[in-house]
């Protein structure tokens, strides 16, 4: 007998409860004990956010803010103003700066406020060269407005073909191709750079380029770096480093020194690093070397540009493309296939060779 029952049974005795009741009690009891207990615990809400998460999402919303301001196109980008040739013919259409330059200059009349006829015969009509399809392009009115969504709100350029191999092309495919370039939204712009990525990828394992190559100014800026790590861990624990450790940290910072004044690019940049060195032929670190350290990267901050950062993988790989043509094709036909702009759109502001 357990000591709930011995309990009842004792209570019985005394008179305290009836013994007919002590079956019921029980039975209360276990059913009490099988009976789950919901227990009222509140979820955090789904956009529930910590601290923690609040701080960075903060941070990232002043971090695009600032991007948008440097990207995002305040103005309209077509202006659809209309160019005609002397015998009244639509060349293309232009924006209002490029009209009011041929009126500055007395190479134009004004027809209306958006139309300018030339007074000179073009060297060439570039419908010539062009499909009709292509031509109808070039002179019809452009909407403001994201190809694939239809946002006529922060919008920015989109190269459809990336300017990291356009820029390698034959000179005859890098002219008059701005049906190329498209207005996105800030949003559509993102997830267009992210499936442009994927395809660079493919690009790199079908033509056996590797997406990140130096140049040699940036293979020069790892040297560089790397002779400054040398320093500050010599700088630091010098004093504390077994001697056979501080001899090996000396001749990884002679060789990164002497590596770096055997090279024309540095020399002719900043000149030659200035040191002496021992009887074993390493360098004898002074503090003359740490300055000259900090006023070649002070240098760098100031003369950085984006060219800096670019990579070789474009010119490679555009060494190895054979039909330039279908090399371009290809880029229009991933656009439409990954962003999917719809028609309504598209046969107002892309050219119907993109369709697939």
């Amino acid at each position: 007998m357990c000591i709930r029952d011995r309990a009842l049974s004792e209570l019985a005795k005394e008179g305290m409860i009836e013994e007919t009741q002590i079956r019921d009690i029980i039975q209360d009891l276990i059913s009490f004990k099988e009976k789950p207990v919901a227990i009222n615990i509140q979820e955090p809400p789904k956009n529930f956010m910590s601290e923690k998460q609040k701080k960075k999402h903060e941070e990232k919303m002043v971090r695009k803010e600032k991007m948008l301001g440097r990207m995002v196109r305040q103005k309209p980008v077509y202006e659809n103003c209309t160019l005609l040739a002397p015998d009244g013919e639509i060349l293309c259409k232009c924006d209002r700066e490029k009209m009011e330059w041929y009126l500055k200059k007395g190479l134009g009349k004004s027809i209306d406020n958006d139309t300018v006829q030339l007074l000179f015969e073009p060297n060439t009509r570039r419908w010539q060269e062009m499909t009709d399809k292509d031509h109808k392009y070039y002179i019809s009115a452009k909407v403001n407005q994201c190809v694939v969504c239809g946002n006529e709100k922060e919008f920015m350029k989109y190269h459809i073909v990336p300017i990291l191999y356009r820029q390698y092309f034959p000179h005859g495919y890098k002219s008059h191709r701005s049906h190329d370039v498209v207005l996105l939204c800030l949003r559509c712009h993102e997830k267009a750079n992210r499936e442009a990525d994927k395809r660079r990828f493919q690009l790199s394992e079908q033509y056996q380029v590797p997406i990140h190559i130096p140049t040699k100014g940036q293979i020069m800026w790892q040297q560089i770096s790397y002779l400054g790590k040398l320093l500050v861990t010599l700088k630091r624990n010098r004093e504390t480093l077994p001697g056979d450790r501080c001899e090996e940290l000396l001749d990884n910072i002679t060789k990164a020194a002497d590596l770096l004044n055997e090279q024309e690019e540095f020399i002719n940049t900043f000149g030659k690093l200035e040191y002496t060195k021992d009887e074993q032929g390493r360098i004898v670190v002074k503090e003359d070397l740490y300055k000259s350290l900090e006023e070649i990267k002070k240098k760098k901050k100031e003369n950085t540009t984006n060219r800096d950062f670019r990579t070789l993988h474009g010119q490679y790989l555009m060494e190895k493309v054979t039909n330039v043509e279908q090399f371009i094709r290809d880029w229009r036909e991933h656009f439409v296939q990954t962003m999917h702009p719809p028609v309504s759109y598209t046969h107002l502001t892309l050219p119907t060779i993109y369709s697939v």
